[in-house]
């Protein structure tokens, strides 16, 4: 079911739905379509590890230890980042990749704008051509900073403005940054705030997450070995 509703009363322009068909009410001549891409665009197939969920409770676990929380939190992107050399991804709706070809093929740009760092370029570009789908290099990589302000660095230094962008994400704060600064730069913004997984993200099953991880352990480097070792997830008790 297509669920398109307001988002906040804040943000008349930020709109909530479960089904990814809704960017075509928006999409116009001169648009250019920003795209979130985990938990929007793809997520693991058939695995747990390399989700957003995942890396959030693996996070909150590895802070909770009596480590210092910055040397926690870089063993944690460590691991993230390891994982997604070997995680395969699927569409969170297939539909996804056939709007994606189809609006490229009519000139619509797209870009990806996600929370990743720029050390996953490789294995980004792997995962989106394993779903069919080629982005031509238009990916920004965020590494967890502001993607308001990552954004706006983009369009600083490109060739062209778009007078109407489209986003999709799956988080809203997200969505507002970006929509503050395209906004202040005099460019016409729609966002969806895109919510079809939001049901099977409340709850992460950590055990069965550390047996896939266990599975993959033996292909990681070195040094993602010794921070699951430093982080005991191993003998990992739910919190």
């Amino acid at each position: 079911m297509n669920i398109a509703t307001s988002s906040s009363s804040l943000h008349p322009d930020i709109l909530e739905s479960n089904a990814i068909h809704v960017i075509l009410n928006y999409m116009r001549f001169d648009s250019c379509l920003v795209l979130d891409l985990d938990n929007t665009v793809f997520e693991p197939s058939n695995t747990i590890i390399g989700s957003d969920q995942w890396f959030g409770s693996l996070m909150t676990y590895a802070c909770n230890l009596q480590l210092n929380q910055q040397d926690a939190v870089a063993a944690v992107i460590a691991i993230y980042n390891e994982v997604h050399k070997h995680v395969e991804v699927k569409p969170v709706e297939q539909d996804i990749v056939k709007f994606i070809n189809s609006l490229q093929q009519i000139g619509i740009p797209i870009i990806a704008l996600t929370a990743r760092g720029p050390v996953l370029e490789e294995a980004t570009n792997r995962q989106l051509k394993s779903i069919g789908i080629d982005l031509h290099g238009k990916i920004i990589f965020c590494d967890g900073k502001d993607k308001g302000d990552c954004f706006k660095t983009t369009l600083t230094n490109a060739d062209y403005t778009p007078k109407h962008i489209v986003m999709v994400d799956d988080k809203e704060k997200h969505l507002i940054h970006v929509k503050k600064v395209v906004t202040e730069m005099g460019i016409e913004f729609h966002g969806i705030r895109y919510s079809h997984l939001d049901e099977k993200i409340k709850t992460v099953d950590m055990q069965r997450a550390h047996i896939e991880l266990a599975t993959l352990e033996h292909q990681f480097t070195d040094e993602a070995k010794e921070h699951i070792k430093n982080l005991a997830i191993t003998s990992y008790k739910k919190i």
